[in-house]
């Protein structure tokens, strides 16, 4: 029997370092294999550069490898694919993003590399006001999902503001090939005209055309609001519009929103640039003491200054929010919430 059981031991041993030597192979195989999708597929990223976001939302992690292979992956690459990453996930998976994710950046949007590791980057988004960095909301994104194209910035130029939950770009001025679609809110320069078409610039420095309904077209950030006139009801109507949308943590694009990215990007698309999270939204904005109008933001949470949801007041005792326990933005009444115990206020900001 001893001498079964050294032959089982020793069989068992050899097994074992075959594994382990198999597993360190892959693991091996797939970190090459990403440095070589590094090299092959991203610009040089280095701290203390402006880069931008080169795919249609990246997602801004609290730590570098932080993200699960399996389920993020389309989160990860370049090109994305947050309308699969969102679909897809269980509400457990979708809960495990807690704490995990910070914000998105958009297409386009201008970020400021802090550090480097392997191959991601630490970068502050600079229109995401938040104590947490001065230079922006910071967090961690793959280098493949950024250009360091210099000549993409918006600068004085014109450009245009994606008005509809989605748009597509074109590698053609016919409109007929498209090449990938990008959220409410994203922001590109304009570099030609034609009849109802508009050509833009994209992070790599291409030009792409877009059909001039999905967009409205500015000279300077500071226009956007004198020329969109925001009003308590477009204001509602525009966040109505995302009605379906998706739930994810840290989201602010039109293919994932969180309670606070959802506000932000529909303030932001009238030229007001709210603080990024709930808690800087509530202290940013003027109490309201009366009546609400549609438009204004009510926040949640154990304490003032503990607001762990914010929604928006929709009209005729309603709001339109991006609650978690949901899965998606909803319209819902305000009373049937169950969300009135944590009240923590109301505030307005037109």
């Amino acid at each position: 029997m001893r001498g079964d059981g050294r032959v089982l031991v020793s069989s068992g041993r050899r097994a074992g370092a075959l594994f382990l030597a198999l597993l360190f192979g892959l693991l091996a195989a797939a970190a090459c294999a990403l440095v070589a999708a590094r090299v092959a597929g991203a610009d040089e990223v280095r701290a203390g550069q402006t880069a931008f976001v080169d795919v249609q939302a990246a997602t801004l992690w609290t730590e570098p490898y932080q993200a699960r292979p399996d389920v993020d992956r389309p989160s990860l690459s370049n090109p994305t694919g947050l309308t699969s990453w969102a679909s897809r996930m269980t509400g457990s998976q979708k809960g495990w993003l807690i704490g995990k994710t910070q914000t998105q950046a958009l297409y386009g949007e201008p970020v400021r590399v802090l550090d480097t590791y392997g191959v991601w980057a630490r970068v502050a988004v600079p229109s995401q006001r938040t104590p947490k960095n001065r230079a922006g909301y910071p967090g961690w994104v793959p280098m493949a999902q950024l250009s360091t194209q210099s000549g993409t910035a918006i600068g004085g130029r014109e450009f245009v503001q994606v008005v509809k939950k989605h748009a597509l770009l074109y590698d053609d001025r016919a409109l007929s090939r498209v090449d990938h679609s990008v959220s409410f809110g994203t922001r590109l320069a304009v570099t030609g005209r034609a009849a109802g078409k508009v050509r833009v610039e994209s992070p790599k420095g291409d030009d792409d055309w877009m059909d001039l309904r999905a967009v409205e077209v500015y000279t300077s950030a500071a226009q956007i609001r004198e020329r969109s006139k925001p009003t308590p009801l477009k204001v509602a109507q525009r966040a109505a519009m995302f009605r379906g949308t998706p739930y994810i943590w840290g989201g602010t694009s039109s293919y994932g929103l969180d309670c606070s990215g959802f506000t932000y990007q529909v303030y932001r698309s009238f030229g007001i640039n709210l603080p990024r999270d709930a808690q800087d939204q509530r202290d940013a904005g003027r109490a309201v003491g009366g009546s609400r109008v549609k438009g204004d933001l009510l926040f949640f949470g154990p304490s003032p200054s503990n607001i762990t949801h914010v929604a928006m007041y929709y009209g005729d005792g309603k709001i339109v929010h991006a609650p978690y326990g949901a899965s998606r933005v909803v319209v819902e009444d305000l009373r049937s919430s169950g969300r009135m115990s944590s009240y923590q206020g109301t505030r307005r900001y037109l």
